[in-house]
């Protein structure tokens, strides 16, 4: 068995509006290499990168877009979902009764909602909202840049 040991910077940010406390882990393994994890209300999101140039994680994820952050660190949380709501109200202005919690996966109901559009393109004409899940991981990864930006961060 082989045990190494590195240093790892932890932040733990408090006081943040509308968010609970977000505890962040670096850990730099050399420069353009590391591995970033973020804690909040018992959820964790972590990814490693490898192609950060000669910069530390402090000096990468700052500059980092939020939306490619969350491809990192949270690929599985779709940016939008099914507005449920307002596909209930188009079915009942055309007179069709939703036949499950996920009537996208039924043909005959898509076909009575969008028949003028070719199958493939069903799922573009459902009506869509912001996903909330993945709006609060977008607001916890911003205060994380944030932080890291006000505190200056180590370097190694």
């Amino acid at each position: 068995m082989k045990i190494e040991q590195s240093k790892v910077t932890k932040l733990h940010l408090t006081e943040l509006d509308n968010l609970d406390p977000v505890t962040v882990y670096l850990e730099d393994y050399e420069l353009g290499k590391g591995r970033i994890t973020i804690e909040c209300y018992g959820e964790s999101w972590t990814t490693y990168f490898n192609a950060m140039g000669k910069n530390t994680l402090s000096v990468f994820i700052p500059g980092c877009d939020k939306h490619y952050l969350m491809g990192r660190f949270a690929h599985n949380i779709d940016e939008q979902i099914i507005d449920m709501d307002k596909l209930q109200e188009e079915a009942d202005e055309k007179g069709v009764l939703i036949p499950s919690d996920e009537p996208w996966k039924d043909s005959n109901f898509m076909n009575d909602m969008y028949s003028l559009v070719d199958p493939y393109g069903w799922w573009d004409c459902l009506p869509k909202k912001t996903n909330p899940e993945y709006m609060y991981v977008c607001r916890i990864i911003e205060a994380v840049k944030k932080a890291m930006l006000k505190n200056g961060c180590v370097n190694v």
